[in-house]
């Protein structure tokens, strides 16, 4: 009896060794502060959390926050490559990678936060996904938020006119830089941990990133205007190399397709907290917040249409009209709940 019990005992524990060497290790690179304060690290954990114990430790997540495995580029650069399995990342370096996603860098399309996750949620979040795994080995799991940009100078932007002749830093995006140089700025790509020296050493005169970003990098210490006029949605996504998805198991994919679910829920809503402290916060600290009025947006949306002409140039008719028919349901849907 007492052989059996130490048998028993023994295979038991030979299970668990074995199960713990045949753990899949996954790295998680992105960009922002290495601290659960911030809504990528905060959402990254949870994502973590979820993948391991419904893995039940088959999956092990290790997040590598403030670009430690290097800037966006070179993160979704080694997610293709399989160097790194897991990146969240902002839309800014996807262009190289799959040029179809600058649609939704189109400025002034979405009316609210609503209107875009019914469109990422939706049938065209689904074929984004299929497209992108198609042409470039990266699969999106999750569709998280980054925000609705927001311009910040050190002078007032109040209109496409005050634009002219500023140096503005922008993502490593087409389309973002044909915006502001339709306004007559002149765009600059820095990396974005670089960026805070760059603004406070006069090498570039504004930037434009979403609210959470602005306070968590500490933006508004070296720059005096913020523009609240929402020119883009954009979201961060949770993206993994594909070979390495598909060479799991059926069920270690599915706790994957779950988890990317869990960070987009986790990673929106903290970020609409974040959003709403952090403008509370700024506007407190001194910085001059403009909200524009319908005069101004018709000027930013008129001022700016020469994206529209990039797209159809790049994509085609066809491919823009779809996408701006499937941002016109999306808000129709929104507006019917």
């Amino acid at each position: 009896m007492v052989k059996r019990i130490l048998f028993a005992a023994a295979i038991v524990s030979l299970l668990h060794a074995a199960s713990a060497f045949a753990a899949v290790e996954l790295k998680l690179a992105h960009s922002s502060p290495a601290t659960i304060e911030d809504k990528l690290e905060y959402a990254s954990q949870k994502f973590k959390a979820f993948v391991e114990e419904q893995s039940k430790g088959a999956l092990k997540v290790t997040s590598y926050p403030a670009s430690q495995l290097g800037q966006e580029r070179e993160a979704l650069e080694g997610t293709q490559m399989g160097t790194i399995e897991l990146c969240a990342l902002s839309t800014g370096p996807m262009p190289g990678l799959f040029p179809e996603i600058m649609l939704l860098d189109l400025p002034y399309i979405f009316p609210d936060r609503e209107a875009a996750y019914a469109l990422l949620d939706g049938p065209y979040g689904d074929k984004l996904r299929e497209d992108m795994v198609k042409k470039s080995g990266v699969r999106i799991l999750g569709w998280g938020e980054n925000g609705f940009r927001c311009f910040t100078g050190n002078k007032a932007l109040k209109g496409p006119a005050d634009f002219r002749g500023i140096k503005f830093r922008l993502m490593e995006n087409p389309m973002h830089q044909a915006m502001v140089k339709a306004m007559g700025a002149i765009p600059a790509t820095i990396p974005f941990g670089e960026l805070y020296t760059a603004l406070a050493q006069g090498v570039v005169d504004g930037q434009e990133n979403p609210i959470s970003l602005i306070t968590s990098m500490r933006f508004y210490e070296v720059q005096k205007h913020l523009t609240l006029d929402n020119h883009v949605y954009n979201p961060h996504v949770l993206m993994m190399n594909n070979d390495v998805y598909m060479g799991l198991s059926p069920e270690l994919r599915h706790v994957l397709d779950e988890g990317g679910k869990v960070f987009s829920t986790e990673e929106r809503e903290f970020n609409q907290s974040q959003s709403a402290i952090g403008l509370k916060m700024m506007r407190e600290y001194g910085i001059v917040v403009y909200e524009p009025t319908a005069e101004d947006m018709q000027q930013f949306q008129e001022a700016t249409l020469p994206t529209h002409k990039l797209a159809r140039d790049r994509f085609g008719d066809k491919t823009v009209d779809e996408y701006l028919e499937a941002v016109k349901k999306a808000i129709a849907d929104t507006r019917k709940n």
